[in-house]
């Protein structure tokens, strides 16, 4: 950063007040507003370069005045469910907030708008935890956005999988994974087995996650085959092209098999809503109660707020 624009940057900070956490919104608003501001005129890039972070400003008035529409908007959304406090913004808040965006229809682009809007929001005003919970459940949120309310299950996902086989094996075998353990694309090969388990090493997030496949062996020893199946099959394969990019083989080979079962196809994502409706089904068998079936399946999908396992059910 040269020392003109640390200059410009450290005087106006100087010139704004602190925060409470238990500050009213309203002025919430006004700082944010206040603190945003402090990076119109300044690179972006920059700040970046010299921080090794995101800028916490923003940097052009047309992008301004949507980040405080947005907050404006957030805050009288809070006014209606009685919380007129900064301290008394919780998770459940925000994550009602952006489904009611989902809910009236919200294209996807307009809801990153009001993620990352949000996400300078609550870094202006001393909200870090939900900043992480945004970052956190970014994909998540955007997905629901592309699907509706809920994700869209395949009507016969067994099927789905042979014909996956006719394309290529190892689509198939990635498919299966999946439907078989829940699994991400991007974590299909950080499993591994211990005993009754399966451990996701690189999660979402990076965390690790395990799951307990100690009532279901007959899908432990299928994992089992098919992981070393994989391993032979993606032998030299670049898989962030094969599997990960929007128009990658493995994304293209489900849409073109769903197109031919004449299944409803809003994304390969839709095997982990199979995986979320198989398992409820062996829970329910168990006899466990809902409150139960739906942290267990939050727990295997990667999540940490039982609404997610709602929102592959669709329930």
């Amino acid at each position: 950063m040269t020392n003109e624009t640390k200059a410009i940057i450290l005087a106006r900070v100087n010139e704004v007040n602190g925060i409470s956490p238990r500050s009213g919104l309203a002025y919430a608003l006004e700082h944010f507003s206040i603190i945003a501001r402090i990076g119109i005129g300044v690179s972006r890039r920059e700040i970046t370069r010299a921080t090794g972070e995101l800028s916490p400003f923003v940097h052009s008035w047309s992008t301004f005045h949507r980040y405080a529409g947005v907050a404006k908007n957030f805050v009288k959304y809070c006014k209606s469910r009685k919380i007129n406090k900064l301290h008394k913004v919780d998770k459940n808040t925000v994550e009602a907030f952006l489904l009611a965006k989902i809910d009236k229809g919200r294209r996807v682009s307009t809801l990153e708008t009001n993620m990352c809007a949000l996400q300078k929001f609550f870094g202006a005003c001393g909200r870090p935890d939900l900043v992480k919970f945004l970052v956190d459940n970014y994909c998540s949120f955007k997905e629901r956005a592309r699907s509706g309310s809920s994700i869209h299950s395949f009507d016969d996902p067994e099927l789905l999988i042979k014909t996956l086989e006719q394309k290529r094996e190892l689509s198939a075998v990635i498919a299966e994974i999946i439907l078989l353990t829940g699994a991400r694309i991007h974590e299909v090969r950080t499993m591994r087995i211990e005993g009754a388990d399966i451990i996701i090493g690189k999660g979402k997030g990076g965390k690790k996650r395990v799951l307990d496949f100690s009532f279901r062996k007959d899908h432990l020893e299928r994992v089992t085959t098919l992981t070393a199946r994989l391993d032979d099959l993606s032998e030299g394969i670049d898989w962030q092209e094969y599997c990960q990019r929007k128009n990658g083989k493995y994304q293209a080979h489900v849409r073109l098999a769903a197109c031919e079962l004449e299944d409803e196809y809003q994304g390969a994502h839709g095997l982990r809503a199979n995986y979320a409706r198989n398992l409820r089904g062996i829970l329910e068998g168990m006899g466990l109660e809902p409150e139960q079936m739906e942290a267990i399946i939050t727990r295997d999908l990667g999540h940490e707020r039982r609404s997610m396992a709602r929102h592959y059910l669709a329930v």
